[in-house]
Parts: C-alpha cells; sequence; structure tokens
C-alpha cells in the first residue's frame, strides 16, 4: 500500500508542475520602458598596443647565447580606454574599460543602455586613451573621440552611440 501511495504522490506532483508551468506560460510579461526614452552606447573598437623599447646593454647581450641576443628589447600591452557618457550636465557612466581575453588584446566591446526622460537632450560621450604614447595607429582606435550632440528623444525611442571604424569617428543613430 505504500508503493501504490508514492506512485499517487508522484503523479499528483508532475500533474501538478505540469499545470503550474502551463500556467506560467500563459502570462504576460511586460517589459516596455513606459513613456522613457533610451540611450544606447554600444560599439566595437580594436585597442592600440603600447609598447616602451630600449636598447640592450653589451653586459645583457654577453650573458646571453648568440642566437637569443636581441639588441633591442620591447615590453607593453593593450591599451585602456575611459569611457564617459553625460547626458545634458549628469554623469551616466564613467568607467575605464579594457579589450576583453587573458591578455586584454582583444576587441573592446561596450554595451550601456540608460532609460531617460524623453525631449530635447544633449549627450556627450568621451573615450580616451590612458597611457601615454605616440598617436594611434589607423588600424585602432584613436587616442581620443569625443562626440556632444543635441539630440531629440522620443517616447519609447531609443537613441544609439556607436564608433564608425572607416570614419573614426562617434555618430549618433
Amino acid at each position: 500500500m505504500t508503493t501504490r501511495t508514492s506512485h499517487i504522490g508522484g503523479v499528483l506532483l508532475a500533474g501538478a508542475i505540469v499545470f503550474g508551468l502551463r500556467w506560467a506560460s500563459t502570462l504576460a510579461v511586460t517589459m516596455s520602458p513606459g513613456d522613457e526614452a533610451v540611450l544606447r552606447v554600444a560599439f566595437r573598437a580594436r585597442p592600440e598596443r603600447i609598447e616602451v623599447c630600449r636598447d640592450s646593454t653589451p653586459e645583457e647581450l654577453a650573458g646571453v647565447p648568440a642566437h637569443m641576443r636581441q639588441t633591442r628589447v620591447c615590453v607593453g600591452g593593450p591599451a585602456t580606454y575611459r569611457l564617459q557618457v553625460q547626458l545634458d550636465e549628469h554623469v551616466i557612466a564613467d568607467e575605464i574599460v579594457h579589450g576583453g581575453g587573458l591578455r586584454g588584446d582583444r576587441p573592446i566591446y561596450v554595451f550601456r543602455e540608460t532609460l531617460v526622460t524623453p525631449g530635447e537632450r544633449v549627450i556627450t560621450v568621451r573615450f580616451t586613451r590612458q597611457e601615454a604614447g605616440p598617436p594611434a595607429p589607423a588600424s585602432a582606435v584613436p587616442d581620443s573621440l569625443v562626440l556632444e550632440r543635441r539630440v531629440r528623444l522620443v517616447p519609447r525611442g531609443v537613441a544609439l552611440v556607436t564608433y564608425d571604424e572607416e570614419a573614426r569617428t562617434m555618430a549618433v543613430r
């Protein structure tokens, strides 16, 4: 009798779970931001590699086998950047970003969304390299990108700030 009771209990439990899942799947999920607008900063950029080079001293070269001697030694890594986002006079993001991957040498991915009140707004985005060094090559993101633009944000609209790799500038879409 105990085995029969446990089987009936199991069947009832399974039925309750199926009924609960069916009921939960009919619930309406509302994710709309209401009458707010969205400011989205989203882009991908290749970080610059910053290197510091020096000439090896004769003493250093003497202590190394001939086939491993390097007259010039360079040490470096990928640059880090500061992202600052302002809406009118309010700072909504201020952070240091770096490339992905274990060594930080993969592309930088930026994705920030902020709900904002619709209307005429001034968007300011600054993306600046933190390390000193020579100007960035054409294959990397410039040392400093600044976008300041007055935009009209509409209810439930999205203003997208992105990086145009060909023009090497920020743009609003």
